[in-house]
């Protein structure tokens, strides 16, 4: 037997917390045994095999449900005069002469379409159909307002170039 910390071996009879503290130092060292010799133990491997098919299963699913639930084009160009209108009525999306702004601005409040079509030719558009997702931005005024598809759901944002 081996003398541990304290002069008293393993294994003889001690009090139980000595006891505890001997086999968590065996469980230890056994397990930096293993993860010294690598994967190549058949027991670790196969208690970690199947948390990694699990994950890979996880991540499957994920591209599966998001290729399913992608919003069409016409889902994601339906949205965008709303998301428009909201962006000028914020005053984040209008041009910097302040008399086309507030006149941009009143047509907005009366119809999101009429709104889109006037800004519609003085911005550059770009639209891009991925596997998972789909985007849709409009440049101009100094920002780009740009729309998402993902998951049955599309968001808008600005952003400053």
């Amino acid at each position: 037997m081996r003398a541990k910390a304290g002069g008293l071996p393993c294994g003889t009879r001690t009090p139980t917390l000595h006891l505890d503290i001997c086999r968590e130092i065996g469980f230890c060292m056994r397990t930096a045994r293993r993860l010294r010799a690598g994967i190549n133990n058949r027991t670790f491997h196969m208690r970690t095999l199947p948390l990694v098919w699990l994950c890979l299963a996880a991540v499957f699913v994920g591209l599966v449900a998001a290729v399913m639930t992608r919003p069409t084009t016409s889902d994601l160009m339906d949205h965008v005069p709303g998301a428009l209108r909201r962006a000028v009525m914020a005053q984040s999306f209008i041009p910097e002469n302040l008399i086309v702004a507030e006149g941009l601005t009143e047509i907005c409040k009366v119809s999101a379409t009429a709104c889109f079509e006037i800004v519609k030719p003085q911005v550059r558009q770009d639209f891009t159909d991925h596997l998972i997702y789909n985007r849709y931005a409009m440049t101009g005024f100094g920002r780009t307002l740009a729309c998402y598809g993902l998951f049955g759901q599309i968001r808008c944002g600005i952003r400053t170039p």
